[in-house]
Order: structure tokens, then C-alpha cells, then sequence
């Protein structure tokens, strides 16, 4: 196999891989606030629904009182899958690929990046500072 079909090859991989990957992440973001903001909380914000249509505000029977505290409760559930799953994963994703790629020739723990993409879902979906990108 040539030189540009391997590489071909690895780009269509990697791009598959990657959407797939995002796919899943979106998937469980959607979880997470379904469960986190909706359910704990009855707050469902503004969006919008597939045909473009405005999806407009709930919010549930005890106002919006409870969405620091769900909002706290992600940030602590986030915490503990991190430090209790995956210490070596604190800090920025960004951070810990630079750090290996410089430090340990590309090479980082498998456990890392699926605890990276649950705690980013949960602490998005409860509402936490941080977007999807």
C-alpha cells in the first residue's frame, strides 16, 4: 500500500471515528440534561426544535431556585468521576494531549478521554461554564 492511500486511508478512519465520537458525546449531553436540568430541576431552556421552530422556556413549579443547585451537584458529580475514576485526567483535554505528545511520545491512557467526554456532558448538562466546542 502506497504512501497516499495509507494516508488516505488513516484520514477516513479517523474521520469516522471522530464523528461518531462527537455523535456520542451530543447523545449524552442530551441525557445529562435531560436528567440534570429537567428532571432535578424543571427547567428546560430556550432551543430549538429540528424544523427550526423556537422550543420556548420551561420552567418548573419551584421557579428557577434549584438550578444552582443542580448546577453545583454537576460540578461535584463531575469531580468525582475525574478525581475518584481518573486522577491522571484532571486539568484541560487540551492541556493532556500536548503534555503527552511533548512528554510521552503521543501516549495517553485509555480511561482518559471517555472520563473527559462524561464529566464535559455532565458538567454541561447541569447547566455548568463550558460549551460543546
Amino acid at each position: 500500500m502506497g504512501p497516499h492511500r495509507r494516508l488516505l486511508l488513516d484520514s477516513l478512519l479517523l474521520g469516522v471515528a471522530g464523528t461518531l465520537i462527537a455523535q456520542f458525546f451530543m447523545w449524552l449531553l442530551g441525557v445529562a440534561k435531560v436528567v440534570l436540568l429537567y428532571k432535578l430541576a424543571g427547567y428546560a431552556p430556550t432551543d430549538l426544535a429540528p424544523d427550526g421552530k423556537l422550543i420556548p422556556e420551561v420552567i418548573g413549579p419551584h421557579g428557577l431556585w434549584l438550578i444552582p443547585l443542580v448546577t453545583t451537584f454537576g460540578g461535584l458529580l463531575s469531580g468525582l468521576v475525574l478525581y475518584g475514576l481518573a486522577p491522571d485526567a484532571e486539568g484541560l483535554g487540551t492541556n493532556a494531549v500536548v503534555k503527552a505528545f511533548h512528554r510521552t511520545g503521543g501516549f495517553l491512557r485509555a480511561h482518559v478521554p471517555p472520563m473527559k467526554i462524561l464529566a464535559a456532558a455532565i458538567t454541561i448538562g447541569s447547566g455548568g461554564s463550558a460549551g460543546r466546542e
